[in-house]
């Protein structure tokens, strides 16, 4: 099983992202993985034969108990036990959080990634008419949205979008990024007065004629990598997104970035981060990290 410490993202523009680890991380090698899947499907098949043999104890073993209303409880952290009310059994376990927030971390990568890759014109907001789409509903509004999506690529955009939930109303909406392809933009006006608007950089807000759920605003992007970070911070823990339910939207034809794998010494660590114009150390359970982002001029 080969080894490395080193993960290198290398985009189009020529900026490399380091991810160092003190503790090499394993490439399994194909036979590794076809083991691995024989033993999880293995243990699968373990799991539906015994629930379906004797289901109190397939839920000793692998769910929380429940209470006499039929409700799951589980233990918290203090040894109370404390109701989960409107969830899963299974989505409600503490391994079951964990992978959740692994599963963002993952999502809000590939989003960075997608990004960062390609050549992107616009920002965009996409809301929705109450009238027409039920934005309490993360499913309708999924399920209009992808009439959008289809539009955006017969007019030959690539695009990737994110959800926000509004903190107050509870609306969905989608933020994200596309290219313009052959897609026709009007300028916003203010709804009273008619002037033209503009954001607070004072770049000109647009409008998409082309979409008819809502409302929607464009602007054109000025700074890819800052308009890539602003876009992930939209995916966090809170979101509230339904079990199973994805959090972003991306074209099939995106770029990614090139990702290579590797051994850094690390004698040559202090190099690095003086040729880095971003360091960030990370010190947790799982070992101690390093990531930094290297200029192509450098």
């Amino acid at each position: 099983m080969e080894s490395y410490n080193t993960r290198v993202v290398r985009f189009p523009d020529g900026v490399e992202c380091f991810h160092y680890s003190t503790k090499p991380y394993k490439v399994k090698t194909d036979e590794e993985r076809a083991f691995d899947k024989k033993v999880r499907e293995w243990d699968k098949r373990q799991k539906e034969m015994l629930e379906a043999a004797d289901w109190v104890s397939f839920a000793e073993q692998y769910a929380p108990l429940h209470d006499f209303k039929g409700r799951p409880i589980y233990v918290d952290e203090k040894g109370f036990p404390q109701l989960i009310d409107d969830k899963s059994i299974f989505d409600s376990t503490p391994n079951s959080y964990r992978k959740k927030l692994d599963n963002l971390k993952r999502a809000k990568q590939k989003v960075y990634d997608i990004a960062r890759s390609n050549p992107f014109d616009l920002f965009i907001t996409l809301t929705f008419n109450p009238d027409l789409v039920d934005s309490f509903d993360y499913e309708c509004c999924v399920s209009n949205l992808q009439s959008f999506t289809k539009l955006l690529r017969r007019h030959g955009c690539l695009y990737v979008l994110v959800p926000e939930k509004h903190p107050t109303s509870g609306r969905w909406h989608f933020h994200g990024l596309c290219s313009l392809g052959s897609l026709s933009l009007v300028r916003a006006t203010h709804f009273h007065t008619g002037e033209d608007l503009s954001d607070k950089e004072g770049r000109p807000i647009y409008n998409l004629p082309q979409y008819s759920l809502g409302h929607s605003t464009a602007t054109f992007v000025s700074d890819p990598a800052k308009t890539a970070s602003y876009l992930v911070e939209y995916l966090t823990k809170d979101m509230d997104i339904p079990h199973g339910k994805k959090c972003y939207w991306a074209s099939r034809s995106c770029s990614r970035p090139e990702v290579v794998r590797t051994n850094l010494c690390e004698d040559d660590l202090p190099m690095l981060v003086v040729q880095s114009r971003f360091v960030k150390a990370i010190n947790n359970e799982y070992g101690d990290f390093l990531i930094a982002e290297r200029l192509p001029d450098v």
